[in-house]
């Protein structure tokens, strides 16, 4: 609309405890009040300033998402909000011509902020010749509050409603092509079915008889086919469903059972368990692309030799699923430690390759090009860890530290740098004072120099368990760095467990990194202790503080003389204080 003051067709309503106002507006009306200033966003009372860029806090790619769907005609906004806001506003409202009239003041938005910035980019792409219908009417509840009762409508329209659990979501529309093909699975296998896949809750309760949840399988079929093409639909539900018929003949616990059976196979087994479903379809991936017959599978049916006899490979007693970190120890109320199931990524690869090797796939593993997809082996072959290059190579993303391998693998940008990553003489180029080097940004400024962790399947952390052999180091090339050795897999990991199990006490990191040094496992970079120090304390699974700078094994209990060592002597020249607001000393 024009700038005017008042709005047509506007009806009396309320929410909460406020008369409000619902009206419906075209997107050029929303673009024109915010480019006149009538219409604006009031930080304080949304998101917020990032306290460091001191920029407003937005999710650009949700934006760009709903811009992307305005411009196809295919979004759904519902209601957006403005308010007349008290007092710095004043409306009249005329009931019987349902004109709402605004005597003074402006528009404030109290909810719907990705929603409006959206509508003006489309709006933008409009005369780029996108196609975007300005005249799309939009519905907008307008409110007449102060700005305390505002934060109160920010707060309940992004607090209080809770949404549906992403099981009944992904199931009542699969918006993704591999959650259509897992969709399709659970409906057309015998196997499955609501009967025995739940489709709408993410977590089975002790009551259910079920299987899994819809999200687990949804997650599981993307985690393997995330690249599937929508042309490429048909045959992989075709192989999944044949693949699920001869995994169930071989395991017919994976069908529909009764309360009582199926609470008996989640106490002695791990066969239907989540890590387990993830890696049944990751395996069908792998068999896939191997060409492995479905026969092989009968090698899961298999039992193995355990302490008290043959026990089913899948068997919560199989001590491979301690070794492989898939079961870790955990600690009871009561202090005593039992193996409990590792649900993360970690136990899924590590489960999927135990799998792998079971049946005697072949071919590299495919996994839908995802992070951490290992090597799959020939049966009874342990996987070769992969160097750091290759790592970087095929996932960049990969969570973690990268290392000079990696960065010689990653192409070096062209164009001038940003203005905001230089300093000069203690000063950023854009005049704003250089954050100071604490020893926290320290740490993370060596971590992003770390060598590259290649994803491998953690140690068991049980006296049951032996510990595993020192590790072997793989020399850097002369070029990156001649005295340096770049650890690979979890080398590091397993030199600093075995390092603690022979001490039998708390150390501290620095003398805790030059015991796994002096086995030949180092780190890269401008400060190898600060850098092993940024890998161990993320690794809250495998590792815990205890004191400070002094870490322990998580899970296992300290002895009466397990006092954490002292610290090194600190080799660092002290430093004078600082000016604020200046880079130099003084």
């Amino acid at each position: 609309m024009p700038l005017q003051t008042y709005l047509d067709d506007v009806l009396l309503t309320r929410d909460g405890p406020w008369e409000c106002y619902d009206a419906v507006v075209t997107a050029t009306d929303i673009a024109e009040l915010y480019r006149t200033g009538f219409l604006r966003v009031d930080p304080d009372r949304q998101r917020g300033i990032d306290p460091v860029s001191g920029k407003q806090v937005i999710d650009a790619k949700k934006i760009e998402v709903w811009t992307d769907e305005l411009i196809a005609g295919t979004a759904i906004f519902g209601e957006l909000s403005w308010n007349l806001r008290l007092p710095e506003s004043e409306i009249q409202y005329d009931a019987d011509q349902r004109r709402l009239r605004i005597v003074r003041g402006g528009a404030t938005i109290p909810d719907s902020w990705h929603r409006h910035k959206a509508i003006l980019q489309a709006c933008e792409s409009a005369s780029r010749g996108s196609g975007f219908d300005l005249l799309r009417r939009f519905s907008v509840r307008i409110y007449h509050v102060s700005a305390e009762d505002e934060a109160r409508i920010f707060y309940a329209l992004n607090q209080e409603g809770r949404p549906a659990d992403s099981t009944r979501s992904k199931w009542l529309y699969p918006k993704e092509t591999s959650a259509r093909i897992a969709r399709e699975f659970v409906r057309q296998s015998p196997h499955l079915g609501a009967e025995n896949v739940d489709t709408v809750r993410d977590r089975l309760s002790r009551r259910n008889p079920r299987l899994a949840a819809f999200n687990t399988l949804a997650n599981a079929v993307g985690s393997a086919w995330g690249d599937v093409q929508p042309a490429e639909e048909a045959d992989v539900l075709a192989h999944l469903l044949a693949f699920w018929d001869a995994l169930v003949s071989i395991l017919p616990d994976l069908g529909r059972l009764d309360l009582a059976a199926r609470r008996s196979v989640r106490e002695s087994s791990l066969l239907d368990s989540g890590v387990a479903i993830h890696a049944y379809i990751r395996l069908a991936r792998r068999m896939q692309a191997a060409r492995t017959p479905f026969k092989a599978l009968a090698r899961l049916a298999e039992p193995v030799e355990g302490t008290d006899g043959p026990m089913p490979f899948l068997s919560r007693a199989n001590p491979e699923w301690a070794r492989r970190g898939v079961l870790i120890p955990s600690s009871r109320r009561d202090g005593s430690v039992e193996l409990a199931l590792r649900n993360a990524r970690q136990s899924f690869e590590a489960m999927t390759d135990a799998l792998t090797e079971r049946v005697g796939v072949q071919a590299p593993a495919v996994d839908g090009g995802r992070a951490g997809a290992l090597p799959a082996t020939s049966a009874g072959a342990p996987a070769k860890p992969a160097t750091a290059a290759a790592v970087a190579a095929a996932d960049p993303a990969a969570p973690g530290p990268v290392g000079e391998a990696s960065r010689r693998a990653t192409p070096k940008r062209t164009g001038t740098s940003s203005p905001r990553a230089r300093t000069t003489g203690g000063r950023r180029t854009d005049g704003r004072p250089a954050l100071p080097r604490t020893p926290a940004r320290r740490a993370a400024s060596s971590a992003k120099a770390a060598p590259a962790i290649t994803p491998a399947v953690p140690v068991a952390r049980s006296a049951s368990v032996e510990p595993p052999p020192a590790p072997t180091a793989v020399p850097v090339p002369a070029e990156t760095a001649p005295d340096a050795v770049v650890p690979t897999g979890l080398a590091w990991r397993d030199a600093a467990l075995a390092v603690l199990r022979e001490r039998g006490t708390p150390m501290h990191y620095r003398e805790l990194y030059a015991a796994v040094a002096a086995r030949g496992v180092t780190f890269g970079g401008r400060s190898p202790e600060a850098t092993f120090l940024a890998s161990i304390s993320r690794d809250v699974e495998t590792f815990a503080g205890v004191g400070r700078g002094a870490y322990w094994i998580a899970g296992e209990p300290v002895g009466l003389d397990g006092a954490p060592t002292s610290p090194p002597a600190n080799r660092r020249r002290p430093r004078r204080p600082r000016p604020i607001g200046t880079g130099r000393r003084p």
